[in-house]
């Protein structure tokens, strides 16, 4: 879970300068029509509900957007060495630390909690 939130450049997670185009470009569009939405006196009985407009037109905008470039499903694990730099030092056994497994299910605190 710590991988998701890392500014890590090398991390596994990490993608184009800290953020995703991809999500821009979906994102500008439908901010645009729910402001509309909300603000233009025509759209009174709409204005309500242009988040879930916005919201919807910008999941739709996201999945055309983001078709191109994806892995297919079954491509393998990501490699080891951008999964060792997420993990912890007490997970891979570095200064002595002892490894801990822990069952299948059960919560793993973050690393400095």
């Amino acid at each position: 879970m710590d991988a998701l939130f890392s500014a890590d450049k090398d991390g596994a997670y990490f993608c184009c300068d800290g953020y995703n185009p991809k999500v821009v470009i979906a994102f500008l569009p439908a901010a645009a029509m729910a402001a509309v939405l909300a603000l233009v006196p025509a759209f009174d009985a709409l204005a309500p509900f242009s988040w879930i407009f916005g919201t919807g037109v910008s999941g739709a905008l996201y999945a055309l957007v983001s078709r191109r470039g994806r892995v297919p499903s079954g491509a393998g694990p990501l490699p080891q060495d951008i999964i060792a730099s997420q993990v912890s030092r007490a997970a891979r056994g570095e200064d002595g630390a002892e490894e801990r497994t822990v069952p299948a299910g059960e919560p793993v605190a973050a690393e400095g909690s």
